[in-house]
């Protein structure tokens, strides 16, 4: 992320956790790994959503 000048604190906490060792197994990381997709889910509800809400406000179908 320096490499690139990106900012993107999560992933950047991620890595630490990672590279730290605070994920002394699989389920441990799964867990991690299961928590992204859920965000990921929830974000993309939220824009589908918000993309249909603003479509029925302005008349669209």
């Amino acid at each position: 992320m320096a490499l690139t000048d990106t900012r993107h604190a999560p992933a950047c906490a991620t890595t630490l956790i990672v590279s730290l060792g605070l994920l002394p197994s699989v389920a441990d990381a799964a867990v991690i790994a299961l928590g992204v997709v859920a965000l990921w889910g929830a974000s993309l509800a939220t824009r589908v959503a918000s993309r249909a809400a603003v479509a029925t406000a302005s008349g669209e179908r």
